[in-house]
């Protein structure tokens, strides 16, 4: 659904915003490896690039993005590259803006986002 979303926007013009919604709502996928880490490595683009339809206004789907993303994070369903990807943009994102994030999250996401983080910047800092 997303590569239709990305490749034939004048076709699905009108039914856009409902279909982002429908793909964002089927994530993650969880029986495909290779269709997970498609689907994860679009994903963060799309956050990185804050494509509206994802993010949503205001960035309210962002606790579900980056909890989307810690969750593939180092798994069979995300590359190597999109894993370093998602440290670097969590290492990137301003701290009051992910700490804002990870309020709508579980303590166990939370952590796993700090962790996550924390790697990150250990990585940064020995290279």
């Amino acid at each position: 659904m997303v590569q239709i979303l990305l490749n034939h926007k004048a076709t699905v013009a009108a039914a856009e915003p409902q279909l982002w919604s429908t793909w964002l709502a089927g994530l993650p996928c969880q029986q495909d490896e290779q269709e997970g880490q498609r689907n994860n490595k679009i994903l963060l683009t799309l956050m990185q690039q804050q494509h509206p339809h994802v993010v949503g206004e205001g960035g309210q789907n962002a606790p579900r993005l980056l909890t989307l993303l810690a969750d593939a994070y180092k798994t069979d369903m995300c590359e190597a590259e999109t894993s370093a990807a998602i440290a670097q943009m969590l290492l990137g994102m301003d701290e009051a803006r992910l700490q804002q994030c990870a309020g709508a999250l579980t303590e166990k996401q939370q952590k796993k986002l700090l962790r996550i983080r924390r790697e990150a910047q250990t990585f940064a800092a020995t290279a």
